[in-house]
């Protein structure tokens, strides 16, 4: 059993987390040392908490916690949802969350656990629906089922509480093949989810719809362009609120272009292949993040256009209507001399 290696103190988090009755009892492993940290299971929200009862640190989940990395965050207009991987519980990532308020203090100093199950969990991506109350949906890449290498996608939902409706997470997809950069936008009442899928390709993006009741609509996936050559990969997503709108990079061409895909509320994929957003060029573009704004979709990437020595990205921009028109050609927002990349995705 790996333990947690943070501060004196603390103990053997996933013993913890076992003794509650979520895994298997281990007896004797059960006992605490005292410190100022407790652990307990709330049985009412049906979630695992530690609190920090006399904590300084108010860095959000970390007491000195190992490898906090990858994080994403959703607003639901009260607080913010901040998800992570994170290995303080041993070698393996698994997914944690914490909530904090508009003035920057957090509502859950250390974090709560959204997925510790065996393998690495990592690369979480998290939404907010107000629909029925309101809940966030958190997805991520799992091998719990896989082997390393070829994981698929899981997800779950989080109430305004802090609850974890889904403890240790549901499957999105698991059709055997690499699923990986997964994505998540509210829509409609539910949500809709993305990824890079590999079952035909070196890479292709695949989706799926998600009930406020967590039922996946389409465990297959729902493919945006199948078996082309070349790979597409690193999917942005967000919705207007009926279907939904799809970035993606592509090398269908060679060079790297972003490409578009429409979504219709039944699942419908409105432009079978994707529809090209961005002029190809000797070296393309990359890493393509969307949001809407209420009136049209705008997304943003790297792009290498420029060319020019030490000049390695630069940021560009595309709007895009609701009906899938561009709206103007791409622009600059970041042409610095410089090396710009990976914008980050929208809250």
């Amino acid at each position: 059993m790996s333990k947690y290696s943070g501060p004196a103190g603390f103990f053997d988090l996933k013993s913890a987390w076992k003794c509650w009755g979520l895994l298997l009892t281990l007896g004797s492993a059960c006992q605490p040392s005292s410190n100022t940290q407790s652990v307990r299971f709330d049985a009412v929200h049906q979630r695992f908490v530690l609190a920090a009862e006399n904590a300084t640190d108010s860095t959000l989940g970390s007491p000195n916690l190992e490898d906090a990395i990858e994080p994403s965050i959703a607003f639901n207009g009260k607080f913010y949802l901040v998800v992570w991987q994170d290995r303080r519980l041993g070698s393996d990532y698994d997914i944690f969350g914490a909530r904090f308020q508009p003035d920057g203090i957090p509502i859950d100093p250390v974090g709560f656990p959204i997925s510790v199950a065996k393998g690495d969990q990592g690369f979480p991506r998290v939404a907010f629906n107000p629909s029925q109350g309101g809940q966030f949906l958190v997805v991520w890449s799992d091998e719990r089922n896989s082997t390393p290498g070829t994981p698929d996608i899981w997800g779950a939902r989080v109430g305004l509480d802090g609850t974890v409706f889904d403890l240790g997470g549901f499957p999105i997809c698991e059709v055997p093949s690499a699923k990986y950069q997964s994505s998540v936008t509210s829509m409609g009442t539910g949500f809709f989810t993305t990824w890079t899928d590999k079952r035909l390709s070196a890479g292709a993006v695949y989706g799926a719809r998600v009930t406020p009741a967590g039922t996946v609509v389409d465990p297959a996936g729902v493919g945006f362009a199948p078996g082309l050559a070349g790979y597409q990969c690193c999917s942005g997503v967000a919705s207007s609120g009926t279907g939904a709108m799809v970035v993606w990079a592509d090398n269908r061409n060679t060079n790297r272009a972003i490409y578009f895909g429409r979504l219709s509320p039944d699942g419908t994929v409105l432009n079978a292949g994707g529809t090209l957003l961005t002029a190809t060029n000797p070296i393309g573009q990359f890493e393509p993040q969307i949001t809407y704004d209420g009136a049209q979709y705008v997304t943003v990437f790297e792009d290498s256009r420029a060319n020019r020595p030490f000049a390695i990205a630069d940021i560009y921009a595309s709007r895009i209507a609701t009906f899938g028109k561009w709206i103007s050609s791409d622009f600059s927002v970041s042409d610095t001399t410089g090396f710009a990349v990976s914008p980050p995705a929208p809250i």
